[in-house]
């Protein structure tokens, strides 16, 4: 029965260490900030998304905050 314990310790301290990598590697995915020029060059259009702030929508840079006119 000990040994059922520590198996069953064992991987569920290795099943959260997994999801700390996992929300790591996410949190790195992050689409970068590119130029208005950079979106509408790739083929994409700028969005507005708030109070001025825009986003890019599709092409190479879809989805990624735009940092400058």
């Amino acid at each position: 029965m000990g040994i059922r314990r520590a198996l069953t310790a064992a991987l569920v301290a290795a099943a959260l260490a997994g999801s700390g990598v996992v929300g790591a590697a996410t949190a790195e995915a992050a689409s970068p900030a590119v130029s208005w020029n950079d979106c509408t060059s790739t083929g994409g259009y700028v969005v507005p998304w708030g109070p001025g702030t825009y986003m890019c929508n599709g092409g190479k840079y879809g989805g990624a905050p735009i940092t400058s006119m």
